[in-house]
Parts: structure tokens; sequence; C-alpha cells
């Protein structure tokens, strides 16, 4: 006998088909939401917000930290009552310098001072420079709302104009005369500052899982990533020097004066990391083309480098980091002696090689000379 449309025992059948299904559907549901949308709730990694075509990126672990250890340094005291600081202040660098923070402060509508650089300040930061000529960049730091509405920056907002981008609301403003602009963006607990619109607006649709191009696909950046050496580090620098050596600024004030040979190199990472009683610096540069793979010979000469005192050590150890393949190339570690300094002397680096020799000391009129010419 064939079921019709008032068949109760078909409806039966329908009625306990759903009840099986409807719990499932909701147990899988809330699987998929402990899985995937509890992962992307957390915290993105601070070098997946920049957009690409940057020159260089630095990121502190604890910016705000590391801000207040140098203010309370010797070495800061040292540095501001050095003949090297004094030349400085009369250089045509500082002049420049000065120039454009007062028409960044003009734009901004707040002091552009160490007070605004204390005040937004927070932990985890970046810091990426895109135009170094026209001082363009973008800066993203995780800061506590608390702090963040009591920012020079935040009181200030109603003089910008309100744009958005990614979802979220950034402000911005143009100084009329200098044509400098300050744009500022508020995202849970991070504060992104940026001086060119573009940039802000970059940040935020990244930020929103946006499809474009970020600094942190970019093969300069990744490459110098993962040759670096593993550890902690407290303060990290990646830098595209193919497209940094070809600036203006980067010619003129490159104190070690060896920009003809750093062609050869394509990209470089240092790491800072701060240990119980002296500072460890690990470095690596990447070359363009591949040389003979004499890695184990560099890191035993490395070793022994370190080991011999200061006024001891060799100009340059016998392996050169020109004959270092990718991905690793001339990778040292230096440790110094630093119980109440955040402070390291970086070695003067005639060649990309292993070297002992350091820059002129705080004082040293050799390093005065470098300023003059600004």
């Amino acid at each position: 006998m064939g079921e019709t449309e008032g068949d109760p025992m078909k409806h039966r059948r329908i009625r306990r088909k759903w009840s099986a299904l409807v719990p499932a559907a909701i147990t899988a549901a809330a699987l998929y939401w402990s899985i995937f949308g509890f992962a992307q709730t957390g915290p993105p990694a601070l070098a997946s917000l920049f957009p690409s075509g940057a020159l260089l990126y630095l990121e502190a672990k604890d910016f705000g930290a590391l801000l207040a250890q140098w203010d309370s340094a010797d070495e800061k005291k040292t540095w501001l009552e050095s003949p090297s600081y004094q030349v400085f202040q009369r250089s045509q660098l500082l002049l420049r310098l000065s120039s454009a923070q007062g028409e960044f402060a003009a734009a901004a509508g707040v002091p552009a001072d160490y007070g605004l650089a204390n005040s937004i300040a927070g932990g985890n930061s970046a810091l990426a420079m895109y135009r170094i000529g026209d001082l363009e960049f973008l800066y993203v730091t995780r800061l506590p709302q608390a702090r963040l509405i009591q920012t020079g920056l935040w009181k200030a907002r109603a003089s910008y104009q309100t744009r958005n981008a990614g979802g979220a609301i950034y402000y911005v403003k143009t100084d009329k005369d200098s044509r400098r602009v300050a744009a500022f963006a508020a995202a849970g607990d991070l504060l992104i500052l940026a001086t060119k619109e573009e940039l802000i607006g970059g940040a935020l649709e990244l930020l929103a899982r946006s499809s474009r191009p970020a600094v942190i696909a970019e093969p300069w950046f990744t490459q110098a990533v993962q040759a670096a050496a593993p550890g902690a580090h407290d303060l990290r620098m990646v830098y595209n020097l193919e497209r940094l050596t070809r600036t203006a600024q980067f010619r003129r004030h490159w104190l070690q004066r060896n920009v003809a040979e750093l062609a050869e190199f394509s990209a470089g990472l240092t790491d800072l990391e701060k240990t119980a009683g002296e500072i460890r610096e690990r470095r690596v540069l990447l070359r363009a083309t591949r040389g003979a793979d004499r890695t184990a010979g560099e890191a035993a000469a490395g070793q022994l480098v370190v080991l011999a005192p200061d006024d001891r050590r060799p100009e340059q150890s016998k392996t050169n980091c020109l004959e270092v393949p990718l991905p690793r190339c001339g990778f040292q570690e230096r440790r110094r002696r630093s119980p109440s300094r955040w402070t390291l002397a970086p070695k003067r680096i005639l060649k990309p090689a292993l070297t002992s020799r350091r820059w002129p000391t705080i004082g040293d009129p050799r390093r005065s000379a470098l300023y003059a010419n600004g």
C-alpha cells in the first residue's frame, strides 16, 4: 500500500531524521568555531600588518622597557656630554631632521618630542621605513587602551579627518604648508601610526585579513628571518640591502663607507639579546648569488674570535663571509659584558666578514668627524 501526503508514518520518519541531523550540525559548527574561530582571534604577528615595499623593519619585544632603560642608562649621559654629540648638534643632518620634526608636529597637532615617544611606546612594537628621504614610516605597538586615551594624539583626534579602511576608523591630518601627513588608528590593543595615509590604510586592511601584499611575504624578509640563528631576541632589525644601498641617504650617511662592498648582499638581519650581565648580537647577511659553502669553518673561526680579548682580536678572521652561500652568510655571535648598560659597541665592518674593529667610541674625535658633513 503506497504512502500518501498525509501519511503519519512518513512524517514521523522525517522528524526522526531531522532530530538526528540538527545536533550533529550544531556539534560540527561548534567544533569548526573552536578550531578556526578562536585561532583567528589571537594577536597577529606585527610583521604581518606591514604593507610590502619597506626598506627596513625593526621590532622590539618590549619597546617601552627598552626606552626606559636607555633613559636611565649611563651611556645616554655620556653621549649627551660627548664632543660627538656637540658636533652632531651643528650638523646639516640634525638641521634637516629638526625641520621635519617641526613639520610633523604641525601636522599631528601635538609636539613630536621625547614625551610623545614615551607616551606611545608600548610593549611589542615594530617600525618600518619606506622612503627615507620623505621619512615615510609605519609604526605599530601593543598599547593598553587605558594608556592610549591619555596620549596627546588621542586627545587631538577631533582636529583630524576620519576615514575607513578594513572596516576600521582611522584619523588623518595634513599640514597645509609642508604637506606632511600624520595618521593614526586604534584597533583593540594596537596603536597604528603612519606618515602616509596609504600605509595606515594598508595596515588596517591587513589586520582585517584582506588579500594584499605584506612585507612578511617578500623574499628578502622571509629569507633573512629563515636564516636567523635560533634564540631569543629583544630587538630585531631586518633590512633590504639591495634597495637600501641605492638610496642617497644611505650612501651619504652610512658610517662604514663600504657601500660598494655591500653590493654583493641582498638582505641582512641583526638580533640583539639581553642576558644576565651581557648583550648578545647575532648577524646574518644574505648573498645575492651563491658562493662556496664554508659555513662550518666560519662558525669555528667565529667562536675563537669571540673568546679573544677585545684588544687582542685579529682585524679579520681567515674565513670570509663572502664565501658562505644562501641562506646563511656570515652568521656570527658576539657577547659583551654590560652589567649596567643596555648598549653594545658595534664592530666596524670594513668588509662583510668577521672582524673585531669597532666604531670610534663616544667622545673619540674620529667619531665626531663622521657627523661634520651631516
